[in-house]
């Protein structure tokens, strides 16, 4: 389970999980899988569909992307997602199909991480450009995670990022 990234925090759960027969879920893939998929966003009051499942990392075609979300709005959301986050491509899969690429972390960062590959590119290069510096980690106590990250260019500047 700690290869799943699976925490348990009662062990009273998993042992009456063992003895279950019948699980009713509307989360199939996460269950069965432990994989989710980006499957429309919606900015600016504008549901788009995703569908990414024949894109090659770094060869992106523009003509599948719906390039209007590609305003302010778009480059907070992508900002946020792509640095806000602390799962990763395994380096092996490089030239992998964007779908079947394997990736550790949680599985809604997972789809969130390949999302935001699909669209702009290459998501770790641009972290390498934003060096996270501090990180308060979600918890379900709070139900937010802050991450805190430093812009160097002619003037530093910190941005703080904030997800729910």
């Amino acid at each position: 389970m700690k290869r799943k990234n699976c925490l348990v925090k009662k062990l009273e759960g998993v042992e009456t999980l063992g003895s279950t027969s019948t699980i009713c879920s509307d989360k199939t893939g996460t269950l069965t899988q432990n994989r989710m998929t980006v499957t429309h966003t919606w900015l600016n009051g504008d549901i788009s569909d995703v569908n990414f499942s024949e894109v090659i990392p770094n060869h992106n075609n523009p003509k599948e992307l719906n390039l209007k979300h590609f305003d302010e709005t778009f480059g907070a959301f992508f900002r946020c997602a792509a640095l806000c986050s602390n799962a990763v491509f395994k380096e092996e899969d490089r030239d992998v199909k964007l779908s079947k690429r394997e990736a550790t972390g949680d599985a809604t960062e997972v789809a969130i991480l390949k999302y935001c590959e699909y669209t702009c590119g290459d998501v770790t290069a641009y972290r390498k450009l934003y060096p996270k510096i501090c990180e308060i980690p979600f918890n379900s106590t709070n139900k937010f995670q802050v991450t805190y990250i430093l812009k160097s260019s002619k003037f530093y500047k910190i941005y703080k990022f904030r997800k729910n």
